[in-house]
């Protein structure tokens, strides 16, 4: 009997051990599981630690880009060493127990937290951690003696605090060009400052060493040089506020590929949403002026018209033009709207239409000879601008009146268009009075031969200093007529000296730019040279007269030869 109990004892035991071994298996591989969490929190907090050390620092290193850096990581060990040295067993023990205690935790309950969490533990523990640090001895240490320390020589330690304050410069450059137009280019817009500990009352000799040093190699003044409560710093600022976005080189030329992108094909950038309500912050270049005063013109004289694609049934802004070289009729397409019209013809793209235009209207402007044909081209500009009042909103007082009103006048004074109602009936009344002249009376060889020598004289005089007043040319025409020279002959004579005055303006116009860019750097880089070799192509300059205007200029500026 006794047996039977006992085996059915065992038998009772052996099945809760095995629920109990069961129960012991589930809550080890429970426990397993919150051990690899805990693990895993740990490792992610070990990693943020060793991130924040290399940034502290290792990456460090990048200063040196505009500035020097007078410690490497062993300067770091050396102060952690003489600062913990054998405490930090208990420094880490009281950490911990300061930060548990904090946050109501036991060391094994890290398993729970998340990612936020874990932030707010990692600030505790590096915030906590610093404070060992604070008020050490160690600590204590002078940027300016480290610095006198690393360039022993008067020489090192001159050329160091030269380089550094000239690589405190603003990194945005100025263009020469722009600024010569002028801006409000004020004192206090401009900033140059030295932050040093104690300023110009410093309590380190060290610093008093190196401020004759600041004062010796910059521009700066004693009110230049701030008080900096930081032994381990020396900043050296150079700023500029204020100023217009198109002072900044090579705004122009984003300008010119943003205008690109612009009147390319349709994409998803945002050149093609809304860009007209932004304000162009780029003055207009002479070219550009010139090109929407011509399209105003154009339209005046119906060069360019807008008519109807017969295929789409959509307005179309068209120029047409006859080619010179194959003498056949073309028409290009300028846009769907005055608007677009504008924006092609000022795109650099688009300099070949551009000046097929400019050719058109000065073909225009030529053909006008005699009084009554320039009368009558004036008389027509001036209807054009009586119309323009009566339609614009605000007559005379709409921008837009005004823009076409400088361009009609600007087309008038070239050619001369505008002629007194006196003088128009003096030259009437005088041509009556004539009696006519008989071939016994016409001039011989030899009498035009010098006539044509006294009125080439007159042209060139008149022609000197660039386009002649009105009254000049009057002038020039009662001689033309008094001298019997015909109008084909003194066409071809003016000409010559025109020419020869928009050459002279175009040798000018590249002195002028090539002079700038040696002027603010002393040599040409290779943005410089491509602008130079634009322009060139631009006022069609041979090499030989660009080789010339640019030995001279350096003749003058006392270099040699940048290229």
């Amino acid at each position: 009997m006794e047996s039977l109990y006992i085996s059915k004892v065992e038998v009772k035991a052996r099945t809760l051990a095995v629920s109990l071994l069961d129960s012991l298996k589930e809550e080890i591989e429970r426990l397993l599981v919150d051990l690899t969490a805990l693990e895993r929190n740990c490792e992610i907090l070990q990693a943020r630690f060793l991130d924040q050390e290399q940034a502290y620092v290792r990456e460090t290193g990048v200063l040196t880009v505009n500035g020097i850096l007078l410690y490497d990581s062993k300067d770091v060990d050396q102060i952690y060493n003489k600062t913990i040295a054998e405490k930090q067993e208990s420094i880490y023990q009281t950490i911990s127990q300061q930060i548990l205690g904090e946050l109501g935790t036991k060391l094994f309950d890290l398993y729970t937290f998340d990612s936020l969490r874990l932030k707010d533990l990692f600030g505790r523990i590096l915030n906590r951690s610093l404070d060992e640090f604070v008020g050490s001895g160690q600590m204590q240490i002078s940027t300016a003696r480290k610095f006198l320390e690393e360039y022993p020589t008067v020489e090192q330690q001159e050329a160091q605090i030269k380089t550094i304050f000239e690589k405190s410069e603003p990194f945005l450059r100025f263009s020469q060009e722009q600024a010569r137009l002028g801006w409000e280019d004020r004192a206090e817009k401009r900033q140059t400052i030295v932050g040093i500990q104690g300023g110009n009352k410093p309590t380190d000799p060290a610093v008093s060493v190196i401020l004759p040093m600041i004062r010796k190699t910059s521009t700066l003044t004693d009110k230049d040089i701030r008080p900096l409560g930081d032994s381990h710093h020396i900043y050296f600022v150079q700023e500029i506020g204020a100023f217009p976005l198109r002072l900044i080189e090579g705004m122009d030329r984003m300008r010119t590929v943003y205008r690109s992108v612009s009147q390319s094909d349709k994409n998803p950038l945002h050149t093609h949403q809304d860009y007209r309500q932004f304000q162009d912050h780029m003055p207009a270049t002479q070219a550009e002026i010139q090109a929407k005063q011509n399209l105003i013109l154009a339209k005046v004289f119906e060069l360019v018209v807008e008519e109807e694609n017969s295929i789409t049934k959509y307005s179309e802004v068209r120029f047409h033009y006859q080619d010179k070289i194959t003498g056949l009729k073309k028409t290009q397409v300028l846009g769907n709207d005055w608007q677009e019209a504008e924006e092609y013809l000022v795109s650099d793209h688009n300099r070949r239409v551009r000046e097929i235009l400019e050719d058109a209207l000065q073909s225009v402007g030529h053909k006008a000879v005699t009084k009554a044909e320039k009368q009558g081209m004036y008389q027509k500009l001036m209807a054009h601008l009586r119309e323009l009042e009566k339609t614009l909103s605000g007559g005379k007082d709409n921008p837009n009146y005004r823009k076409q009103e400088i361009a009609i006048e600007d087309y008038v004074k070239t050619y001369s268009l505008f002629i007194p109602a006196e003088t128009i009936s003096a030259s009437v009344q005088k041509s009556a009075e004539l009696p006519k002249t008989s071939p016994a009376n016409s001039i011989t060889s030899e009498q035009l031969d010098s006539n044509l020598e006294k009125f080439t004289k007159l042209a060139e005089t008149c022609y000197r200093r660039g386009n002649p007043s009105e009254t000049q040319v009057q002038m020039l025409e009662h001689f033309r007529q008094k001298y019997g020279i015909s109008q084909v002959n003194a066409d071809q004579i003016i000409a010559k000296f025109s020419c020869g005055h928009s050459q002279q303006q175009a040798l000018y116009e590249y002195g002028l730019m090539y002079r700038a860019f040696l002027e603010s750097n002393t040599e040409i880089d290779f943005e410089q040279q491509t602008q130079l070799l634009e322009l060139q192509e631009e006022l069609g300059l041979t090499n030989k007269q660009v080789a010339t205007i640019e030995a001279n200029i350096q003749e003058e500026l006392g270099l040699t030869e940048v290229r």
